[in-house]
């Protein structure tokens, strides 16, 4: 069904401070993908019809170690001249200033000048009822495979009957991997499992967007609740909630924010998010194989790429190229050596 995967449960933060600064190029797509968010969010509200919880505060980017502090101060120093002039550092003592129920263990933060989230459940109908508004057809069948003539896809092989097209954009998620043979071509594609819990607290609203330096995020959603998370788990492709992943979310909401032993758990999400084996998105055309293309492997973020992975994507498609940063996502990275003649 539309949204059973990844985006029932992902968080929706739109967030460009996350990790370590892994390369210019992944920098450049996140925040492409967070100014188009924020262009496209209120019209794609319109269009569907769909209130999709959009929150926008400032955020904190919290580090409770020296490692986290460290880190978060390199993430900032690593942000381009105009981002780096308006995030700052602040001390924990100034970072309780702006919160005062943040822990003492608080060390310091990254003060971010807006982030934004949004229900990725309700982002993903939107989407498609967007899309069934301006003519397109949604078909729920299983998919056996592509049909292909001659180095070219042709179609998609149904359990019952095909479907004949001439380009495929295969963004099946953690299932991508079992398309590898329909491909002929490696997609190494695996299950990253994450857990979450949401709250209710009557305490004052949060004001700011909270999260960690390479995980951990406490945001109040836009139904009132309070939304803390995630674990990264290598569970195969067990996405039970278990006992042990929401101890984890709560111990490391509550080291940030004590206030919350107070709070109510109203709900366990657990779901399994598709990482690559690189940790980078796997976005473009299938090597060998004319009018497939891939989309998958986003990780954690997912939902904050959908907006310009899904740019890039329609440019290949009804232009033959994109103008953003697309070489290091590509699927060829992935090629056996013997098929680069090496």
């Amino acid at each position: 069904a539309i949204g059973s995967g990844a985006s029932a449960h992902a968080t929706g933060s739109l967030s460009n401070v996350y990790g370590p600064a892994t390369s210019s190029e992944y920098l450049a797509l996140i925040g492409h993908s967070s100014a188009m968010a924020l262009e496209t969010l209120p019209a794609l509200q319109e269009a569907s019809g769909v209130d999709l919880l959009h929150v926008s505060r400032p955020g904190l980017r919290v580090a409770l170690n020296q490692a986290d502090a460290q880190g978060l101060q390199q993430r900032v120093a690593a942000q381009g001249s105009a981002e780096r002039e308006a995030m700052k550092w602040l001390s924990g003592e100034e970072a309780r200033r702006l919160e005062p129920r943040l822990s003492p263990q608080v060390l310091g933060a990254a003060l971010v000048p807006r982030e934004s989230q949004v229900d990725s459940y309700r982002l993903t109908l939107a989407f498609v009822r967007a899309a069934e508004s301006h003519g397109s057809e949604v078909w729920q069948r299983e998919v056996l495979g592509l049909v292909e003539q001659q180095g070219r896809v042709t179609g998609v092989q149904l359990a019952r009957g095909q479907l004949s097209c001439p380009n495929v954009v295969l963004a099946m998620g953690v299932a991508t991997a079992q398309a590898e043979r329909w491909l002929h071509h490696p997609v190494p594609v695996r299950p990253l499992k994450g857990q979450s819990v949401r709250l209710d607290y009557s305490g004052p609203p949060l004001g700011y967007h909270i999260g960690g330096f390479a995980k951990g995020h406490l945001i109040h959603r836009g139904d009132g609740r309070f939304s803390a998370g995630s674990t990264e788990e290598e569970a195969g492709f067990d996405d039970r909630p278990t006992e042990a992943g929401r101890h984890e979310v709560l111990e490391w909401a509550q080291s940030v924010m004590p206030c919350l032993q107070e709070a109510r758990v109203v709900q366990h999400l657990a779901g399994l998010r598709p990482l690559s084996s690189d940790g980078l998105p796997i976005i473009g055309p299938v090597p060998g194989l004319q009018g497939a293309y891939l989309a998958t492997g986003h990780g954690r973020k997912g939902i904050h790429l959908s907006f310009v992975t899904g740019q890039i994507i329609a440019d290949l498609i009804l232009r033959g190229g994109t103008s953003l940063p697309l070489a290091p996502f590509l699927p060829g990275r992935f090629a056996p050596a013997s098929a680069l003649g090496g």
